[in-house]
């Protein structure tokens, strides 16, 4: 379907695509405020009901990183499902804020409890801080499950964006590295791929993103990985991990739009996993565009963008509870 008539709005109202608002290092915090906006009420809707408490670094059995805990009413005792949840930011932004409202009805719609993390960003802090911290909370999670109160079989892992790309390898970590058993995977727009060879749905679908665009991805990947030569290492893009060692990882569920700057990141790391004997469950939002997951209030003025992400994650989540794997 055409892409949505809300998005062109929107990208009217925000003024994307100027050039000059590309991130440098000298204005990396004026971008950083810019894009926390998507996080608003007048951007995202309204959060759940639900009860959250942030966690300062080292304050909760020494957690290795801040991180925000969303905690619905229990349905288990002593044994909660949990979702890690990378957000998103271009691997130079992240905020407990941005993903707040999502991530609060993730929670209160699947039983699961979610925990967000803060994790450092470029140009601060590049290859490889920010996802040595993803797996340092990875291990914190998994050796703190019991003390948490968690069911160690039951913890997903999973992000949108760059927190996407952060999720991936860090499924791949805790499952083939550390051999913790994760219990599902969510992985929403992915960047699978900072070498950008995949571009199988560029012209016909991709380049109608102008909430995200090519300027803007190649910017934050070069203040994230600088050696462009690099991008192609299984360490950084998921993509190009062994298709033979992505057989153990769990049930999968990934989402993308239809227009989204990533789908070819997507598509093409969906069907790896397929080919390695992934359960896979995928759905593409028509007429939508990155970012679809939070800027929900913005794009659904009308009432007419369909279904929310928010749900098929939610219903995703809940129905595997009850399941022994």
């Amino acid at each position: 379907m055409p892409l949505l008539p809300a998005y062109e709005a929107l990208i009217q109202t925000l003024g994307c695509n100027k050039s000059s608002d590309l991130p440098t290092k000298e204005t990396i915090q004026n971008f950083r405020q810019a894009w926390r906006q998507f996080g608003k009420e007048e951007m995202a809707g309204k959060p759940a009901k639900i009860k959250f408490t942030d966690y300062k670094k080292q304050a909760y059995f020494k957690n290795p990183c801040e991180f925000r805990l969303y905690t619905p009413a229990p349905t288990y005792k002593n044994n909660m499902p949990l979702l890690l949840y990378f957000p998103g930011g271009g691997f130079i932004a992240n905020d407990l804020g941005t993903n707040h409202v999502p991530c609060s009805h993730i929670a209160a719609q699947s039983g699961f409890q979610v925990i967000t993390v803060h994790y450092k960003t470029a140009p601060e802090h590049p290859f490889p801080q920010g996802l040595r911290e993803s797996y340092a909370m990875v291990d914190w999670l998994f050796e703190h499950a019991e003390k948490m109160e968690l069911d160690p079989k039951k913890i997903s892992i999973g992000g949108d964006s760059s927190g996407g790309n952060f999720a991936a390898l860090g499924t791949h970590y805790a499952v083939n590295e550390k051999k913790y058993q994760v219990h599902r995977q969510i992985l929403i727009s992915p960047a699978t791929d900072l070498s950008r060879h995949l571009q199988q749905f560029k012209t016909e679908y991709e380049d109608y993103d102008l909430l995200l665009s090519d300027a803007l991805v190649e910017r934050a990947y070069d203040l994230y990985v600088p050696e462009t030569q690099e991008r192609q290492s299984p360490k950084i893009s998921p993509y190009y991990i062994e298709t033979q060692k992505l057989g153990n990882l769990p049930p999968t569920l990934i989402l993308c739009g239809e227009y989204d700057r990533l789908r070819s990141d997507t598509e093409a790391y969906a069907e790896k996993l397929k080919k390695a004997g992934v359960m896979v469950t995928k759905k593409i939002y028509s007429g939508q565009t990155h970012a679809f997951l939070t800027i929900r209030q913005a794009l659904n003025a009308k009432g007419d963008i369909g279904e929310n992400p928010v749900d098929k994650i939610a219903a995703y989540l809940k129905e595997s509870k009850d399941t022994l794997f």
